[in-house]
């Protein structure tokens, strides 16, 4: 089941500068991205859930004609391009025990508990995007017996980091025959 809001702005700003925008806000789930070591599949997140898509280009084609041929096979059809992106983390699923399938022998992950009232989320400078996730925040789901069982923290209940970068390329356009370039 995927939902989207997306929108788009296309324009012309000059002779040889270009510019789009575009964003998507949507939410994604099923029960099969990410169930193959759980007993049961469950509805939730999507493996591939990405709610907030930012990107931004803009290209720009370099001007230049000479009147040397040599030179402005070599000089022109020229261009810039520079684009950003920026996305919201994508699902992580929180497992908390594995067991073995008394029916089919086969090993078997189970999802933790979430504790109510601790942060799911940790504040830490010494990690990579200045945050974590509270390991405090589960604990492993077992029966009376001791065995795992599942949890009630839900598949795909946490996110990933965000993602953003800005990527600049230089490209030239070669003409090899007089319709293919």
């Amino acid at each position: 089941n995927y939902d989207a809001l997306q929108v788009r702005f296309q324009r012309r700003l000059s002779h040889g500068l270009q510019a789009l925008i575009a964003y998507t806000w949507s939410h994604s789930l099923d029960d099969v991205s990410s169930n193959s070591v759980v007993g049961e599949q469950y509805y939730a997140n999507s493996d591939f859930d990405i709610r907030h898509n930012f990107q931004a280009t803009l290209t720009e084609d370099l001007p230049g004609r000479f009147q040397s041929r040599p030179l402005n096979a070599a000089l022109s059809k020229w261009s810039l391009d520079l684009r950003f992106t920026a996305r919201s983390g994508l699902p992580v699923d929180i497992l908390g025990g594995q067991g073995i399938d008394p029916l089919t022998s086969t090993s078997l992950d189970f999802h933790a508990n979430r504790v109510p009232g601790v942060p799911l989320y940790m504040q830490d400078a010494s990690v990579p995007g200045g945050r974590q996730i509270n390991y405090d925040a589960f604990t492993i789901a077992s029966d009376t017996d001791g065995n795992p069982i599942e949890g009630n923290g839900g598949r795909n209940s946490a996110r990933g980091f965000d993602a953003v970068q800005l990527d600049l390329a230089v490209r030239k356009e070669f003409a090899l025959t007089e319709r293919l370039r």
